[in-house]
């Protein structure tokens, strides 16, 4: 026995996407010297972290017990805030960690900083 159905008539549905949730933000990415040049006096707060790692490029802080790396920096701009994010080394780092220092800048000159560490 052998069925089949159909309509006369398909009713056709319109979707009309009308969001507008688009996300609003900037990312860049910026050399160290590019971001010393716009950004002083957040790259005197990130060199002070770094500078007591005996002057040396890699070593790492003994307060922290990580540095920040300088060599590039991303830059998230939003309203009402910015977000600067370096990679962290260790001494000793493991293969399946890696770790990110975030400072976030809010337009009221306040300011947030995090250290994040994502494990795969």
């Amino acid at each position: 026995m052998l069925m089949t159905f159909g309509c006369q008539e398909d009713d056709e549905i319109e979707v009309e996407n009308t969001s507008t949730n688009q996300p609003n933000f900037e990312l860049q990415y910026y050399s160290w010297e590019h971001f010393k040049q716009r950004h002083k006096s957040l790259a005197n707060k990130i060199s002070s972290i770094n500078q007591d790692a005996a002057f040396q490029r890699g070593a790492s802080s003994s307060t922290y017990g990580f540095t920040i790396d300088e060599t590039e920096v991303q830059v998230i701009a939003q309203e009402g805030f910015a977000t600067y994010t370096f990679p962290v080394h260790r001494e000793t780092e493991e293969m399946t960690v890696v770790e990110n220092y975030v400072l976030k800048q809010f337009d009221d000159g306040t300011y947030q900083q995090y250290l994040l560490t994502y494990h795969y």
